[in-house]
């Protein structure tokens, strides 16, 4: 059932949140602000369409590796947040709600690696 869980939140990201933070990082309408974010907008967004191939997967079990690799699209995400505030202009401030908002979407694409790893079909090398 977790399994299932996994599944659904992984494919309704990727559209979603994986888009839209993968839009937005890669310049949004136009070019990206610079090569670090427009990279790291392609791992936000092809991540998310990885996540979402692992966790279907996943019904028939997933090796460490796959899983460890479900992370790179959120510390993708991140990345891109903290590297992007420099790239705001002076007059384009940034509320702490924004700020919440963009955080949460990076999280949101590790719910799928999360609720992998809680259903047991992976565990982890500690």
């Amino acid at each position: 059932m977790i399994i299932a869980a996994a599944l659904v939140v992984a494919v309704v990201s990727v559209p979603t949140v994986g888009g839209l933070m993968a839009w937005g990082l890669a310049g949004g309408d136009g070019e990206p602000k610079n090569v670090v974010l427009g990279l790291l907008g392609a791992l936000v967004g092809f991540g998310a369409i990885y996540n979402a191939l692992v966790s279907y997967r996943a019904f028939w079990g997933i090796p460490d590796w796959a899983w460890w690799l479900m992370w790179v699209p959120p510390i993708a995400g991140i990345c891109g947040l903290i590297l992007a505030r420099d790239e705001v202009s002076p007059d384009e401030s940034s509320s702490p709600w924004d700020w919440a908002v963009g955080l949460a979407m990076p999280l949101a694409l590790g719910l799928p690696a999360a609720l992998l790893w809680a259903s047991g079909v992976v565990a982890p090398a500690v």
